[in-house]
């Protein structure tokens, strides 16, 4: 096999993609994962499967099971509120500390994202609008000055990002709410205000879990699709590597 992207093997590919629908709403907790389906849909011996179930029970989004089987990784409403509440604590510490690093082109990057985010908000692009939240986010921390903390940080935002997305799928006021607040975010990284900028991303992060952790549960959704014979509701995917 000689890949012809940035999956060195048909593993990483599968669990990407496997991953992708976990945190983008294209599989629910609860889901079984049946390595024989998922060999079949890609068109792969089970080894490969196998490996990347493996990698996704080692990130704690799925659970092994019998029989070749495993299932999404449920969260309680507590688990939920320990995720971002651990955000709630990073992040602030995060930007405070990155707001003196952030160059220029920086900033500018930041605005691109919004004026992105912007758009799919627009669309009700919800994929895109979650996968562009991150991006603004890590922007901001990657200058922060601590690799162990920037990466405790990725963990956390991978760890809550489906429950972002199924808060956000909630409708109403919430994408709008959201983009007020990276808006806010954006000017207090403009103007070099620590203090702002901190408050403003412990509040945004308190916002999905503070007034109930069930709002961000999957409980609140219907599944949509499911991995085999469904439509998925994830953006494009990249192309896989040659097999």
């Amino acid at each position: 096999m000689e890949p012809k992207n940035k999956f060195r093997t048909m593993t990483e590919f599968i669990f990407q993609e496997l991953k992708e629908d976990i945190l983008y709403g294209g599989l629910l907790p609860g889901q079984v994962l049946l390595q024989d389906e998922i060999a079949a849909k890609y068109e792969v011996s089970r080894i490969p499967v196998r490996e990347a179930l493996r990698m996704l029970a080692a990130e704690r989004l799925i659970e092994m099971k019998a029989h070749r089987r495993a299932a999404v990784r449920d969260r309680s409403t507590a688990e939920i509120a320990d995720l971002f509440l651990v955000k709630s604590l990073l992040e602030p510490w995060a930007a405070a500390a990155a707001l003196s690093h952030l160059t220029t082109s920086d900033i500018q990057l930041l605005r691109s994202i919004y004026e992105k985010m912007e758009s799919a908000a627009r669309r009700s692009d919800l994929v895109r609008y979650v996968k562009l939240n991150r991006e603004f986010h890590i922007t901001i921390y990657k200058k922060c000055g601590s690799s162990s903390v920037l990466q405790l940080i990725e963990h956390f935002l991978d760890q809550s990002s489906r429950f972002v997305f199924y808060f956000l799928a909630q409708g109403g006021n919430t994408l709008p709410q959201a983009q007020a607040e990276h808006l806010a975010i954006l000017r207090a990284c403009e103007d070099r205000d620590e203090s702002l900028v901190s408050e403003l991303i412990r509040e945004h992060s308190n916002r999905h879990w503070r007034r109930d952790p069930s709002l961000v549960s999957s409980s609140q959704l219907a599944p949509e699709s499911s991995l085999i014979g469904g439509q998925k509701t994830s953006a494009k995917r990249p192309p896989r590597p040659a097999r």
